[in-house]
């Protein structure tokens, strides 16, 4: 259970599903599926009313269709400067990118530090001017909710829970959604 992230987030949200009842099963690849039923590798049975399969993170299967180079995970391939290896009129941002010389989160931190670089670099493919290079952050501050008003702050060794926490969040949110539901009005021609 989340992995990328120190021991004592993995250990919050571990408590979070027991209080809740939820049995986790790691490690236990998936051999086949029946209604009402899972079978694991090890010959595990599991009976439930409701399964939910956890899977890593794929691109879109239409990308395949694209002639992109993609990578083992079906995303598109670019460099720092966003354009993709197969393509340099191409660029790709956000979670259909598998950048390379880093293993980037599907975190909307990365989608959205790269739109400024993206916008820059389409201006300048246009002007003929040399492109800048995107350097994503080694560590980021995520706020992950429980679902219930509460969440965990979650930053390299930092973490903290609350109901606080999940405020904070909400706010950070709601503003950044503002900003795609409350335009201004375009100046006449």
């Amino acid at each position: 259970i989340l992995p990328t992230h120190n021991a004592a987030v993995r250990r919050a949200f571990e408590g979070v599903l027991a209080a809740r009842g939820v049995q986790v099963h790691k490690s236990s690849p998936v051999a086949r599926v029946e209604a009402g039923c899972l079978h694991t590798e090890n010959g595990i049975r599991l009976a439930a009313d409701e399964i939910v399969w956890v899977t890593q993170a794929g691109g879109a299967r239409w990308l395949a269709d694209t002639g992109l180079a993609l990578d083992e995970s079906g995303f598109i391939r670019i460099g720092e400067t966003l354009q993709t290896e197969t393509d340099p009129l191409v660029f790709a941002a956000g979670d259909c990118a598998a950048m390379r010389g880093y293993k980037l989160e599907k975190a909307g931190v990365f989608a959205v530090r790269m739109g400024p670089p993206l916008a820059e670099n389409l201006r300048r493919t246009v002007t003929g001017e040399p492109l800048i290079r995107y350097r994503p952050q080694t560590r980021w501050l995520a706020l992950i909710s429980t679902g219930d008003r509460h969440a965990v702050a979650s930053r390299g060794a930092f973490h903290a829970r609350g109901d606080w926490v999940w405020r904070w969040k909400d706010r950070i949110d709601r503003r950044f959604m503002r900003m795609f539901t409350v335009l201004e009005a375009m100046p006449a021609m």
